[in-house]
């Protein structure tokens, strides 16, 4: 199944063209829908991991492709998976799987992305999806 390419807005940030493919995990209850993101052209995927210096979770890039998670043999997809809820007519929460409560947030302009367990205080955790037609390459593209 191919990736949709959509454009994730980060609030207060530069757009980033994402990809998005549905997760082979199910959903759970109220959560959202179980999604895979990549991008570097479906090349690095959003992983949620468990920082154990600083005791709370941490997002990462991991070099895997996007369209291969579903035959992987990975046995953490659940690091891999976000809950996409939707909150209103275009704004979407992105919740780790693995772990639950944590979101994918940001704060201030020409920040990293980061996870939260505090949504709605000065973390942003709304995202915008917009479908894009081509993808172009976004300043953080990797090149080979």
């Amino acid at each position: 199944m191919p990736a949709l390419r959509t454009t994730l807005l980060f609030v207060t940030l530069f757009p980033e063209t994402f990809y998005v493919l549905a997760s082979t995990l199910s959903s759970e209850g109220n959560k959202g829908n179980p999604v895979f993101l990549a991008v570097s052209g479906g090349k690095l995927c959003l992983y949620c991991e468990m920082d154990k210096k600083k005791g709370r979770p941490t997002l990462q890039l991991k070099k895997k492709d996007i369209s291969q998670l579903h035959a992987s043999n990975t046995t953490d997809l659940k690091g891999f998976t976000f809950y996409r809820k939707k909150m209103s007519k275009c704004w979407n929460t992105l919740e780790s799987a693995a772990h639950q409560g944590w979101f994918i947030s940001t704060c201030h302009v020409n920040e990293h992305v980061r996870m939260t367990d505090k949504p709605g205080t000065q973390e942003l955790v709304d995202f915008a999806f917009v479908p894009v037609s081509s993808a172009h390459t976004g300043p953080s593209e990797v090149s080979e």
